[in-house]
């Protein structure tokens, strides 16, 4: 393969993972990967040790999903031909998982319910079209089925037979070559049962829906759409090229490295609106320390304590993470009190908690007072706003060294380990 075609192909290869990518970011199902149900791709990795090693991808039903890249691959029973290495490969990847040793994740039996053996091709022109075309229907078939027979029902034109006759001759040299043994027939039916091969052109056809997504379930600012796709395509050229993998999280933190503003993740917008309400309850306990109640002939009015120290706290919130101490009574709740309401009105995403209202042993526990299905990092980590979020945590000396002081050291150290108590600064783009 010359310089130019190679370079060719890994430009598609990178191209291909970035769409998966995409489909991963907005927790959408990829419809080439042929999955049932809302099963959407969770990781994505490339240059793996698996035997199809292009890019491997996760779901969310804790499937693998082994992907081979080529731009161009015709109708050939010759096992040296582009076909024949997908298929190599294909066979490879199946005793492998049968073999099982526990090296990996992926090594373990293929389920034809959440796993896929997929080619991905485009760009190969008429042939390779014509190919794609009849295998998709032939394997479709062969699916549904369960069955390679019969012959005449699931290859049903010319191009359909020749596909057909090069698959089966292709998978029985294999595997007579890595196992000794012809496959059976409930074997190849097995094994084409949860083979894909599709085309995709990540520059035309497939651009439009792609980048739609991007646009409309990732960004905050639609006009962000090509920096982002370009960022991707970059982000899974440095993947390849470090032999590694990337979750949402990482991706995502990959288009916030640009400056990019993205939307919150999907699932996780309950959540985030449980922790809104969360907070207001608790901000409403703590009013009272905040104002004076004051006896007027009218009635009792009500006197805000107004202390510079807040202002310091507002500003310095957005910068780090502090400890604010002082004795017993000297305001600190109050303080805190309207610290976090002027910077709700400024458009941080602010959470408060009070450590005396929450006796608990582990941080779970803690989650589960406030309600939340997932972690609280991981929410955090998804609420995204044009503002940093600021964590306050107030009466941190209620724990006095009890079963809950662990609970909130995990909390203020968090996934960052930041030094904080008082005010714990999580970052936002």
């Amino acid at each position: 393969m010359s310089g130019d075609a190679t370079q060719s192909g890994i430009d598609f290869q990178n191209k291909v993972a970035a769409v998966i990518a995409v489909y991963a970011l907005a927790d959408e199902p990829l419809p080439f990967l042929g999955l049932p149900g809302r099963v959407s791709p969770t990781v994505v990795e490339l240059e793996t040790n698996a035997p199809v090693d292009d890019i491997l991808v996760k779901t969310s039903a804790e499937g693998f999903c082994f992907i081979n890249v080529k731009k161009n691959v015709g109708t050939s029973d010759d096992p040296n031909s582009p076909l024949g290495s997908v298929i190599d490969q294909f066979v490879r990847q199946w005793i492998t998982s049968i073999a099982a040793n526990g090296k990996h994740d992926w090594e373990r039996t293929l389920d034809m319910e959440k796993d896929r053996l997929i080619l991905v091709t485009g760009g190969g022109g008429t042939k390779a079209n014509t190919f794609v075309a009849a295998a998709l229907k032939i394997l479709t078939r062969i699916a549904d089925r369960h069955s390679i027979h019969p012959q005449e029902d699931i290859a049903t034109t010319n191009s359909e037979r020749k596909a057909y006759n090069a698959l089966l001759s292709l998978i029985q040299f294999y595997w007579k070559r890595h196992t000794g043994n012809m496959a059976s027939e409930a074997e190849m039916a097995a094994f084409l049962g949860m083979t894909r091969i599709v085309s995709i052109d990540p520059d035309n056809t497939d651009r439009a829906p792609t980048l739609s997504l991007l646009r409309k379930s990732v960004l905050a600012n639609p006009e962000d759409v090509e920096n982002a796709w370009s960022r991707l395509v970059a982000e899974c050229q440095r993947l390849a090229r470090l032999r590694s993998s990337a979750d949402r999280t990482i991706l995502r933190d990959a288009l916030r490295s640009s400056g990019l503003k993205l939307r919150d993740v999907p699932e996780l917008e309950g959540d985030i609106h449980r922790l809104e309400t969360f907070t207001i309850e608790t901000l409403r306990s703590l009013r009272h320390l905040a104002q004076l109640q004051v006896p007027t002939p009218s009635g009792v009015q009500s006197i805000r304590i107004n202390r510079a120290v807040t202002q310091v706290l507002v500003d310095s919130a957005q910068k780090t993470s502090m400890l604010l101490i002082s004795p017993p009574g000297a305001g600190k709740s109050g303080t805190l009190y309207w610290a976090a309401k002027q910077m709700q009105e400024q458009g941080h995403p602010v959470v408060v908690i009070a450590v005396d209202r929450h006796p608990v042993t582990r941080i779970k526990e803690l989650e589960n007072d406030i309600g939340l299905s997932v972690s609280i990092f991981e929410v955090l980590k998804g609420w995204t706003t044009s503002k940093p979020g600021v964590l306050f945590i107030d009466a941190l000396d209620a724990t006095r060294g009890g079963p809950s002081d662990k609970v909130f050291q995990d909390l203020y150290n968090g996934p960052r380990n930041l030094d904080s108590v008082l005010s714990y600064t999580w970052e936002q783009n």
